[in-house]
């Protein structure tokens, strides 16, 4: 398995309510500027307890629990750190106006390719902005001086994705 460039990773906003009119801005798709993350929560399913109190115990009388895989996954969330641009078009930037949008859509990861790809992963999420953190350093330098935000999206359904080519 070859390594992947997370360097140059591209995140495409969905077509979500930027300027608050409750429809999805079709016209106002952006990529994110992305300087830090993904992080992931990670995804968990539960085990469904199956222990009966007639099965067998073992060679000291205790009965053991037994279980069996669940069907309910959690996809948890997935967050990362973009430039923000609060002096936009949108009232206080694309970035803010995805946390404030109460549509949600598939926002997708397009991850590098490698040499000899034409292109690289890409998965697609479908998820609702849930987390908005700007950041910003007064009297700072190089990568510090730069204006963002941490967005937090709450994954909503099954992830696709679509293998490099």
């Amino acid at each position: 398995m070859a390594d992947r460039d997370s360097n140059r990773i591209v995140i495409e906003c969905p077509s979500i309510d930027f300027d608050g009119d409750g429809a999805a801005d079709v016209s106002a798709e952006f990529n994110l500027c992305v300087h830090s993350g993904p992080n992931w929560s990670g995804f968990t399913k539960e085990a469904v307890n199956t222990t009966c109190s007639s099965d067998t115990l073992d060679n000291w009388g205790n009965l053991i629990e037994t279980y069996r895989a669940g069907t309910l996954i959690d996809f948890g969330e997935v967050s990362f750190g973009v430039d923000w641009d609060p002096d936009s078009t949108t009232e206080g930037g694309k970035e803010l106006g995805a946390f404030y949008s109460r549509v949600e859509g598939n926002w997708e990861i397009r991850i590098p390719a490698n040499i000899g790809e034409t292109t690289g992963p890409i998965l697609v999420i479908p998820a609702v902005c849930t987390g908005f953190t700007p950041k910003g350093t007064v009297r700072s330098a190089g990568e510090e001086a730069r204006f963002g935000a941490d967005l937090t999206l709450k994954i909503t359904g099954a992830i696709s994705i679509t293998a490099a080519v």
